[in-house]
């Protein structure tokens, strides 16, 4: 638990350019009353938009309880990150072969029919994504930027909005390493998510990731993992379940 206080203090002190942090940065520099909580409203206000005017889809209800299980999971076994009973998850399917995923605030996770298919084969992997997301979506963990406002929003936008920097990426892979400790899911997940990823940059065109980033982002986490001094005979789950099996086949 303290470190993960500490990850919370880091993200509120190192930069003035998230909207965990102080509202220094405004998105209209005409607007000065434009605060941070006023940002994730206008993101919240996009993830509709974007629901509305794009191919999307839930789950089905069996789905849905495997999903909210993992959410609450979450917030059960980490309340100091979240708001009291935020343990609620609104995952989207989005109908596109290509591979690409990510959030907007109120708990809306976004996961392409390619991603889920082609690279989510293991429930330790997918977990390691999701709670990346949902973990963003609860906090706020985005970059503010200066939105010009639309009728509807695409996926190139989406990613855009979700960019976030090197040390940002950093201190949130770190998180999600000891979230996914005290969750009782195998911390390794996330750099061998980020591996992958490194090794499929060219499938992943739609995401904007960049090798020599994704290499810095690995390097960065081993070398957190090594110093962090976490019990080696700590046992993890490595089977997936068959509720996860499920949710696989419903895609």
């Amino acid at each position: 638990m303290m470190r993960i206080l500490t990850f919370l203090t880091i993200f509120t002190l190192t930069s003035c350019t998230y909207l965990y942090k102080n509202d220094n940065d405004y998105p209209y520099n005409y607007q000065d009353t434009f605060t941070s909580q006023d940002y994730l409203n206008h993101l919240e206000g996009i993830a509709n938009l974007f629901i509305e005017n794009n191919k999307v889809k839930k789950p089905n209800q069996r789905s849905r309880r495997y999903l909210n299980k993992i959410a609450k999971e979450l917030y059960l076994n980490n309340q100091g990150l979240f708001q009291k009973d935020d343990f609620g998850i609104n995952f989207y399917i989005v109908e596109d072969s290509r591979n690409f995923y990510f959030s907007l605030p109120k708990n809306n996770v976004f996961m392409s029919r390619g991603l889920l298919r082609n690279y989510m084969n293991s429930e330790n992997i997918f977990v390691a994504v999701l709670l990346g997301e949902l973990i963003r979506s609860k906090i706020g963990i985005y970059e503010k930027k200066k939105l010009i406002p639309l009728n509807s929003y695409t996926i190139d936008d989406m990613i855009r909005i979700n960019n976030l920097n090197l040390n940002a990426k950093r201190d949130l892979n770190n998180l999600v390493y000891e979230v996914l400790i005290k969750s009782g899911y195998d911390p390794e997940a996330r750099l061998l998510w980020l591996q992958t990823l490194n090794r499929q940059s060219i499938s992943f065109s739609v995401q904007g990731v960049h090798s020599h980033e994704l290499s810095k982002e690995e390097f960065l986490l081993k070398n957190y993992m090594v110093n962090s001094g976490e019990d080696e005979n700590l046992i993890f789950e490595k089977n997936s379940s068959r509720q996860f099996y499920y949710f696989k086949e419903s895609i």
